[in-house]
């Protein structure tokens, strides 16, 4: 009877993570992507949330990984949850270094409809399920695209309309290619900025600074973990 109980709550979580990961894809689906440099990223960040109408919107920053990038999307997610605020922009942060209960009240208040923007590290990036989250924003690109797939699958929960927008910079060049990929499975058009990047990176072409191949190792370094 314990055996029989068991089996079926690993199939009932089996079951989860498939309409899950079917959601994510469907949610790649309504993607729309910009490329930028980095210094430009706050004023496209703005830009979107002036013009968009939203019920609530999640914004992820850096990654969870040990390696460091720990340490730069917590601070990321903190510094930019502070500018936010700072204009007028309703939002608020969680990030892993939180202290659980602090956490908990922090997800409640955006659950409850009391923040409508949450800034977040990937620690909400899978098994939050919010209706009225209708935007996702990616102001990192994600260190792999599993991460990516259940990032974006954060909006159009429930059967609801939702849409994803990625801010692509250049540091980011490795992962084009399987991103053009993961979007010809989903039938997405493929912007014309987004082939230029992957042609660029494959015939060597690609000029970048010494800050920004620091960046693109550190991601590479990041997604083998």
């Amino acid at each position: 009877e314990k055996e029989q109980e068991r089996k079926k709550k690993q199939k009932e979580q089996d079951d989860a993570e498939i309409e899950e990961d079917k959601q994510a894809r469907e949610a790649v689906a309504a993607e729309e992507r910009a490329k930028l440099e980095e210094e430009e990223k706050n004023r496209k960040l703005f830009d979107l949330l002036d013009q968009l109408e939203f019920n609530q919107v999640v914004i992820f920053v850096g990654g969870s990984q040990a390696n460091g990038q720990a340490r730069r999307g917590v601070a990321r997610c903190n510094t930019l949850d502070n500018l936010l605020q700072e204009c007028s922009f309703p939002s608020i942060a969680i990030n892993g270094r939180m202290k659980q209960e602090e956490r908990i009240a922090r997800y409640k208040k955006f659950k409850d409809f009391e923040k409508r923007i949450l800034v977040s590290t990937d620690l909400f990036g899978r098994g939050i399920d919010i209706e009225r989250v209708n935007i996702v924003i990616n102001y990192d690109f994600p260190t792999n695209l599993d991460q990516y797939c259940h990032r974006v699958g954060r909006t159009g929960r429930q059967g609801a309309e939702g849409t994803s927008y990625s801010l692509i910079t250049r540091n980011m060049a490795p992962m084009i290619g399987d991103l053009i990929d993961l979007l010809k499975s989903c039938n997405q058009p493929i912007e014309p900025n987004l082939d230029e990047l992957a042609a660029e990176y494959l015939a060597g072409t690609l000029a970048l600074s010494e800050e920004e191949l620091q960046e693109m190792q550190s991601n590479q370094t990041s997604g083998e973990q």
